[in-house]
């Protein structure tokens, strides 16, 4: 009876409108990264993403009648919350180690921030689940959000750009003090480089790399549209995507550039695999071969075809790297550089400008190798790093200033690392397991009728090929864009399942 008279309650029409109010707001702010108010009220140093707190504010609304009316958690979720297990798990065991002292830190006081913002992941991920898997009409009004949202970025990006590129990064103040609004930096633009509304230009390829251009490349492949009208032809996601993608090379992120570069990739070479099959198919149907002679000749075929492709696909590698060296110094080190004279391996990576992120990544591994199992437990990888820091690493500037002179714990700068280092063997292959299960669902949705289904399945295995590199860049659990990318996918995935499903008494 109470869950009745609950149940009446739930579908009033004001209720209604506040969840859908939340969950539009959520979409719509997903670009800003660290609004200044919420880094206040946290006390985070850099990330404080306000569709976050929205979403959470959604689940403590709308989760509860969603587990009284007895809907179920996705079955993509699973491996995630075995996930949050052995994290507990892992953690628990800290206790029993012998754990260097830092700066005055606890394992209490790093594992609060972790196991906070894994929960604020989960939840993004859960609500968006369950939220767009509410209706069809849900999710296509989420598809148009994401568009509006990024199409903003865009043009502010644009914007930056012009100054960037025309006016040597002199930005007016009033674009400072508009930026100063959404993100919570002492300098919030950066010399020759977009930034959209995120902290930094990295953050802004990570958001792009995994919501806005897999939605916008997906639809495009599979010509599916969330606006009625179109313009010279041309959908709204087709113009969406170039714009994301003269955006994402604004922002001279290279991991975003591989990124995206390897979701391309991607689809050239199914979209390669696919001709081949057909040319074979062609071939023999034209030919009317014998069996024994099919035996021999396709072998040769498809490995003169492939050799050609990877020739191809070589040749393409080389040339954008030489555009992009045109473009990105760091990038440029590549051709300008002798590399051969580079001192060991540590040299080589500051030749090429990225040994700090290679430093942190080698005393992870470090870590992981003392406790392959389960890791040291989410949070306590710093405790470690002084011990544990090539003896190359102190020579960096950056290095030194952050044993020296920064107050915050050192980290891994990669996710994977992270998640070796934390919670071992046993927590990657969980969280690997869950991105596994998460592309089997877009296998899924990829195969039904439904354009909307396909496009969202595609899009997600699209994201899932980016984090794939971004995961090498980021190692924050409480930056929304691959929890919502999941989110969305999930609720392709438990559609699809639906409408595949044999109706009663068929």
């Amino acid at each position: 009876m109470m869950a009745a008279i609950l149940s009446s309650g739930w579908h009033s029409p004001v209720y209604q409108t506040i969840c859908r109010a939340l969950w539009v707001g959520a979409v719509v702010m997903l670009p800003i990264t660290s609004l200044p108010l919420l880094v206040d009220l946290s006390g985070s140093s850099s990330v404080a993403p306000p569709s976050v707190v929205l979403l959470i504010l959604l689940v403590a609304l709308w989760g509860v009648p969603y587990v009284f009316q007895r809907e179920l958690i996705p079955v993509e979720a699973t491996p995630l919350l075995a996930f949050v297990g052995v994290a507990v798990v892992a953690w628990a065991e800290a206790f029993f180690a012998e754990i260097p002292p830092f700066r005055g830190k606890t394992i209490l006081t790093e594992a609060r921030e972790a196991f906070i913002t894994l929960a604020m992941g989960v939840v993004v991920y859960l609500a968006t689940a369950a939220f767009a898997a509410s209706s069809t009409k849900t999710l296509r009004l989420t598809l148009r959000l994401v568009n509006w949202s990024g199409l903003v970025v865009i043009l502010w990006s644009l914007v930056q750009a012009i100054y960037a590129v025309f006016y040597v990064s002199q930005y007016p103040n009033i674009l400072v003090e508009i930026q100063n609004v959404f993100v919570a930096r002492h300098a919030p633009l950066f010399f020759a480089r977009v930034t959209g509304v995120a902290y930094e230009p990295s953050w802004l390829a990570h958001q792009l790399n995994l919501v806005y251009l897999p939605l916008w490349l997906a639809a495009s492949l599979y010509g599916y549209t969330a606006h009625p009208r179109k313009v010279w032809r041309l959908s709204v996601e087709n113009l969406l995507l170039a714009g994301g993608v003269l955006e994402l090379f604004l922002s001279f992120s290279r991991v975003g550039w591989v990124s995206f570069l390897l979701v391309v990739a991607f689809v050239v070479i199914s979209a390669n695999l696919s001709l081949i099959r057909r040319i074979l198919h062609g071939v023999f149907a034209r030919w009317k071969l014998h069996a024994a002679a099919q035996r021999f000749v396709r072998p040769v075929l498809m490995g003169m075809l492939l050799i050609v492709f990877l020739a191809a696909y070589a040749g393409a590698t080389v040339g954008l790297a030489f555009v992009g060296a045109q473009f990105e110094p760091r990038l440029g080190r590549i051709f300008q550089e002798d590399l051969s004279q580079a001192g060991g391996f540590f040299e080589l990576t500051n030749q090429l400008a990225f040994a700090e992120r290679v430093v942190y990544w080698a005393s992870g591994f470090e870590i992981f190798g003392d406790h392959p199992l389960l890791g040291m437990g989410l949070g306590n990888a710093g405790f470690y790093f002084p011990d544990k820091m090539p003896a190359y690493g102190h020579a960096l500037v950056e290095v030194d200033d952050l044993f020296n002179r920064q107050g915050f714990t050192p980290n891994t700068k990669s996710l994977w690392v992270r998640l070796l280092a934390e919670t071992g063997i046993v927590g990657f292959a969980v969280f690997a397991s869950w991105l596994f299960v998460l592309w089997q669902s877009g296998q899924l949705a990829r195969g039904v009728r439904d354009p909307l289904l396909r496009t969202l399945g595609a899009a997600g295995q699209f994201a899932l090929i980016a984090f794939l590199v971004e995961g090498f860049s980021i190692d924050s659990f409480a930056l929304p864009y691959v929890w919502f990318a999941a989110g969305l996918l999930s609720a392709a995935g438990l559609l699809a399942r639906r409408a595949s499903k044999p109706e009663d008494g068929v």
